[in-house]
C-alpha cells in the first residue's frame, strides 16, 4: 500500500475549502454628509446617493450606515435610472435569500423633497432599519 505524503492532502483540502467559500463579502458604506451629491463615495466624503450608486455597482450584499440627520433629495432630472438623478434606484439582486442591501438609519430622515418617490427598488431585497422615509 502506498502512503500519501501529508503535503498533497493538505493542498487538496485547502483548495476544496477555498472553492467552497465562494460568496463575496459585501461592502459597508458610511454616509458622512446629508447634502445630495452624485460623485464617488470616498472614505469620509460620501452622500446617501453616492453610497446607493456604489452599492449598485459592486454586485455584493452591502450595508449603508447613515448618521442622524435629514437627507433631502435635491437632484432632479431625467432619466432617473441608476440613482444619478431623481429618486434612489436600487438595482442589486443577488438571489441569496439574505438582504441585498441594508440601510441603517440611526434615527435619520430621508426626505424625497419634490421627487415622486424616494426609492425605486427594481429587484432584490432591501432592509431599512431605524429611519423615517417621507
Amino acid at each position: 500500500m502506498q502512503r500519501l505524503l501529508p503535503f498533497p492532502r493538505i493542498a487538496v483540502g485547502a483548495c476544496a475549502l477555498f472553492m467552497l467559500g465562494g460568496t463575496a463579502q459585501g461592502s459597508e458604506f458610511t454616509v458622512t454628509k446629508t447634502n445630495d451629491t452624485a460623485s464617488t463615495c470616498d472614505d469620509g466624503d460620501c452622500s446617501l446617493r453616492e453610497a446607493i450608486i456604489a452599492a449598485n455597482a459592486n454586485g455584493t450584499a452591502d450595508i449603508i450606515n447613515l448618521t442622524t440627520g435629514t437627507y433631502t433629495l435635491t437632484i432632479a432630472g431625467t432619466p432617473e435610472e441608476g440613482a444619478l438623478t431623481g429618486d434612489l434606484d436600487i438595482t442589486e439582486n443577488l438571489d441569496t435569500g439574505d438582504p441585498d442591501l441594508t440601510i441603517n438609519g440611526n434615527g435619520a430622515v430621508i426626505d424625497g423633497g419634490e421627487m415622486n418617490r424616494v426609492f425605486d427598488i427594481h429587484q432584490g431585497t432591501v432592509t431599512f432599519n431605524g429611519l423615517t422615509i417621507q
